[in-house]
């Protein structure tokens, strides 16, 4: 039953197999307490004064462990197997036969739970992370070669709302598996919501300012593909020289500020050109 308990719990976790851990060490230690006070403390206490001590003592520190989010899973397990452990009747009848052979097979069973896990389930948080990161990469390099603006509008709404639900499964995510590009969950939104409205205000732009935001789209398309593929690790030089050049064309606030955005989040130490003074 317990090893049930212990894999049902965990389940929705991208990395069950250390709570699970966890769970197990507390399962030892409140097996122990348990024994401790049924077959050591209790039968010295002979009125309720003298009862009421003895919980006093251990469910506060318990107590105490449960108000601390850090220690909140430790100490609930401590809290609801020590005291279903004990199992206080309105008579003593404790039996350590029964007692040790059902607290060994709850062990063996969250035991079994934990190797259960450890193979069925190998590939943890960073399995996960790896999967958002490719579908953002994947939905640019789709939207960055999209070519009919007719169906921005609609998509920005669409899309946005993805990038955005995604942003918000992989914020947890990197914070629990201390990964290198935590980062890149915000980079890749900014990336996408600039690449949207690039192809958006695409109509309103002249010929030769078309032609220069067309060759940043079809470089960050080449790139995010090119990263699906595992050719490339960080953005290419020659994006960031596309990228200055047309900021020094575009005259439309909207393109300018998205080829802004691209431009410090691909790049986030390159220096940017200096704004285009607006004309008398």
């Amino acid at each position: 039953a317990l090893g049930a308990v212990a894999c049902c719990f965990f389940a929705a976790a991208d990395e069950p197999a250390p709570m699970i851990q966890t769970f197990f060490n507390a399962n030892v230690v409140a097996v122990v307490m348990a024994m401790v006070l049924l077959f050591a403390v209790l039968p010295i206490a002979q009125n309720y004064e003298l009862l009421v001590i003895s919980f006093a003592i251990p469910f506060l520190g318990i107590g105490l462990l449960i108000a601390q989010p850090r220690f909140a899973p430790i100490g609930l397990a401590l809290g609801v197997v020590t005291a279903t452990d004990i199992g206080v009747q309105g008579a003593y009848s404790a039996n350590f036969t029964s007692f040790f052979n059902g607290n060994i097979a709850g062990i063996a069973g969250i035991l079994f739970a934990l190797f259960w896990t450890l193979t069925v389930r190998p590939f943890g948080t960073q399995a996960a992370v790896r999967r958002l990161m490719r579908a953002s990469w994947r939905d640019i390099a789709d939207h960055a070669n999209d070519g009919d603006p007719r169906q921005h509008t609609q998509r920005h709404t669409e899309f946005r709302a993805r990038m955005l639900d995604r942003v918000s499964q992989l914020v947890p995510r990197l914070a629990a598996s201390a990964s290198e590009v935590s980062s890149d969950g915000f980079n890749e939104v900014r990336v996408e919501l600039s690449t949207l409205a690039l192809q958006r205000e695409l109509p309103n732009l002249g010929p030769r300012q078309q032609h220069a935001v067309r060759r940043v789209l079809r470089s960050v398309a080449g790139y995010y593909e090119a990263r699906l593929k595992g050719k490339l690790e960080a953005p290419p030089p020659a994006l960031c020289t596309r990228l200055s050049r047309a900021q020094s064309l575009v005259r439309s606030p909207v393109a300018l500020s998205a080829l802004v955005e691209m431009h410090v989040s691909m790049f986030p130490p390159a220096v940017l050109p200096a704004p285009i003074p607006a004309k008398p």
